[in-house]
Formats: C-alpha cells, structure tokens, sequence
C-alpha cells in the first residue's frame, strides 16, 4: 500500500502528462552515488492507484527528461518511516500510520 510520500523520493523520466500538477520553474541538479549528475527538469506531483484502489498522491515528484528509467529512492522512504519488504519479486511499500 502506498502512502502520501516524502520530499524528492521518486524521480521520474516518464512523460510529462503523467504530473497531476507540474512546477514549470523548477530546476536542480541530481547527484548521484557514482557523481553522475542529471539535470531536473520541473517537480510536480503523481497519483497512484494502490493495490486496493486507493488514490495516492506522491508529491515532489522530479520529472527528469535525461533519464532512461524511473528510480525511486528506498532509502529516503525508510529514513522517514516506510515499510519496504520485497518478497517473491514483489515489492510493497507500506505507511505504518494507516
């Protein structure tokens, strides 16, 4: 189950019309562990249908054209409180608080 999410915890190269709302005035630059840098391009918000058909919404969402794939950063939703367990090849994502 997916819960409201944290501050830069999903990237995203996918097209823009996946955003519910889209900051066009953002821009920053993305580091990552390698000291690879990618330039973000706008940061909006998306909504995800859960497993049991809730409406999510995942907000601070940075949309990153130069990407080849989604990454969604594991280690930032377990330092403010997610449940990740991955299991069977599944993976699911849960906020304790529901």
């Amino acid at each position: 189950m997916f819960g409201l999410w944290i501050r830069v915890a999903v990237i995203t190269c996918g097209c823009k019309s996946s955003f519910s709302y889209l900051d066009e005035d953002f821009h920053s630059i993305v580091s990552f562990g390698d000291c690879f840098t990618v330039n973000a391009m706008r940061k909006g918000d998306i909504e995800m249908r859960t497993k049991n058909g809730f409406v999510e919404t995942i907000s601070d969402v940075l949309y990153v054209p130069d990407l080849k794939s989604n990454l969604l950063s594991a280690g930032q939703l377990q330092e403010n409180g997610y449940v990740i367990t991955i299991q069977n090849g599944v993976c699911e994502i849960q906020d304790p608080s529901k």
